[in-house]
């Protein structure tokens, strides 16, 4: 039996007094209560009983935290599936030359300097994600900038705690290229980081 407007938008309140915030999993939740409603609904008396088992079998709440944890994973394996690309690759590739020519006029520096200052202006850039992807309360309120966002941190942190000196020299591998690999990845995360970002706001704009 087809819900009517009037039943949609009860169920929407109800979404919004059990706190999903984020404005694509409440939309999701909606749908699916809704379907799985009008599956079982014979006439519309049924239709608040009916309402409070679907509430009950899939609380809002916990719906979300799933919904986040699965798009958290998906955009970690969309951000990798497109770091290798070319579209990636080759904007990384000049932004690395253009990285390595700009801090040769730092070559009277130490590598642990050059090192610690390449790292600092990366995560600052990295970290600048979170104002571009919150700038807007339709973004903010978006799970996918969310997760977006949140990955980004994530993996410029882990890139910064992994690329250690002193681990490149256990290894046997010169200072020179250390540097030359941490601006490699600098470039590439850099790259794909925005560029997953910028896709991801544009989708919610054409919404």
């Amino acid at each position: 039996m087809k819900l009517n407007q009037s039943q949609i938008s009860e169920i929407v309140q109800i979404s919004n007094q059990k706190d999903i915030y984020y404005r694509d999993i409440q939309a999701e939740w909606v749908d699916h209560i809704a379907s799985e409603i009008e599956a079982e609904l014979d006439s519309p008396a049924e239709f608040e009983t009916v309402l409070k088992e679907k509430v009950r079998a899939l609380p809002p709440r916990k719906f979300q935290q799933s919904v986040l944890i699965n798009i958290h994973w998906g955009v970690v394996k969309e951000f990798f599936a497109g770091v290798f690309h070319w579209k990636s690759l080759l904007p990384a590739l000049f932004l690395g030359f253009g990285l390595f020519a700009g801090f040769s006029v730092f070559g009277n520096l130490e590598i642990k300097s050059l090192e610690k200052i390449l790292k600092t202006t990366f995560l600052i850039l990295m970290y600048g994600t979170i104002l571009i992807g919150f700038w807007k309360n339709k973004t903010r309120r978006n799970a996918h900038i969310l997760a977006t966002v949140n990955t980004i941190f994530f993996l410029s942190s882990m890139l910064v705690l992994g690329l250690q000196k002193s681990w490149f020299e256990a290894l046997g591998i010169d200072e020179a290229s250390f540097l030359y690999c941490l601006l490699a990845c600098i470039s590439i995360f850099l790259v794909r980081g925005y560029t997953l970002l910028f896709q991801k706001i544009k989708k919610v704009q054409w919404r």
